[in-house]
């Protein structure tokens, strides 16, 4: 992971991000995808935190967020 060195994604990033904040989820954490993408971020806050957020019953709800985008 320390070695990882990101790369440009030319596209919009769809972002989901958890609606309990922690040190792990802080405010805007978005920002940091912001020089990496072409055309923009789009955010959708999920209920959860940044760990929980992918467990029932939140995962879920990301879900049925991501299926829009998937169809």
């Amino acid at each position: 992971m320390w070695c990882y060195q990101p790369k440009t994604y030319h596209g919009k990033l769809i972002f989901f991000i958890g609606h309990e904040r922690d040190a792990a989820n802080p405010p805007n954490l978005q920002r940091g995808w912001l020089e990496l993408v072409t055309d923009g971020i789009e955010v959708h806050e999920v209920p959860g935190s940044h760990f929980t957020m992918h467990y029932s019953p939140h995962v879920e709800v990301t879900a049925e967020k991501l299926k829009a985008y998937l169809n």
